[in-house]
């Protein structure tokens, strides 16, 4: 698996770096990130979920446990980054304080943990990692953007609204059903799913385009970044070996759990008058440094 995941990963490397270059040369500009994020986030991502329950899976009640182990486990991992946060932020700078909490609590789990996942377990990996994001969607918005600003907070019948949320009752419906969409709309869905990957990486060359690389590395970054890409799903790691489930769950888990900072860390504290720079820095260092340390969880997987 590791060596995988290393190409995997160099893989994604030379795409970031693509998105880079096109930010540089002024074919992407903020406003056209902005875009295909969100054709990512509500059009692709949905797309390759719903592609994923279709690849000759059963439904059985080993899809059913590892189901509900991947929800368990998430909603462990969310509330406990979400209130180790707020230890280990006591004492900072107030307008660090909330990217820091934001990026320790949010992942981006959805533009890299997803293609990561399809790369190493196929389809179960996209599958089991759709149902691993249910916790995370439910609080991202809720719990995540009251971190920033206390009044703004969506509710539970948004999220379960969300593209993605509806693309994981779908494809649960259809798996068990056996029911199977015409070709002329299964077709097209196929298509979209196989753009998650480089669409992900370009947006994200497109925001690292955006910071400094001469900044990225400081003292504070690394530490940050030493919790979110290290200490967090290592303990997750450790926690799992002593719970008997199937070893793929158990590699979603930590992989999803490894994932850098999302970029509203950064984006939400400049819409929220907090360290913006901060919070580009931190997503920058931890995105670049995953490169390294997520192939490594893959050596012990």
């Amino acid at each position: 698996m590791t060596l995988s995941m290393i190409s995997f990963q160099v893989q994604l490397l030379i795409l970031m770096a693509i998105g880079y270059l096109i930010k540089k040369i002024g074919l992407m500009n903020d406003e056209t990130r902005s875009g295909l994020s969100g054709i990512l986030l509500y059009v692709i991502l949905p797309a390759n979920i719903l592609n994923a329950f279709y690849q000759n899976i059963d439904f059985s009640a080993e899809l059913v446990r590892n189901s509900i182990y991947a929800i368990v486990i998430s909603a462990v991992v969310q509330f406990g980054t979400y209130y180790l946060g707020g230890l280990l932020a006591k004492g900072m700078n107030e307008k660090k304080k909330a990217p820091f909490r934001y990026g320790i609590f949010s992942t981006n789990a959805a533009f890299i943990g997803i293609p990561t996942l399809e790369n190493l377990y196929g389809n179960f990996g996209t599958l089991y990692g759709a149902i691993f994001m249910i916790p995370y969607r439910l609080t991202v918005w809720t719990m995540g953007i009251g971190l920033f600003y206390k009044g703004q907070k969506r509710s539970i019948v948004k999220q379960l609204l969300h593209p993605c949320m509806i693309a994981v009752a779908v494809g649960f419906v259809l798996l068990i059903t056996g029911f199977r969409l015409p070709e002329i709309i299964e077709k097209p869905m196929q298509y979209l799913s196989r753009c998650t990957t480089p669409m992900s990486m370009l947006v994200i060359g497109g925001i690292l385009a955006g910071v400094d690389l001469r900044t990225i590395f400081t003292k504070d970054t690394l530490v940050f970044s030493l919790f979110r890409l290290l200490l967090v799903p290592g303990a997750l790691y450790l926690l799992l070996s002593l719970i008997p489930m199937d070893p793929m769950i158990k590699g979603i888990a930590v992989i999803m759990t490894a994932m850098p900072s999302a970029s509203m860390a950064a984006i939400l504290a400049e819409r929220y008058g907090y360290d913006y720079e901060y919070g580009a820095r931190i997503v920058t260092a931890s995105t670049v440094l995953s490169m390294i340390t997520v192939p490594l969880f893959g050596f012990f997987l």
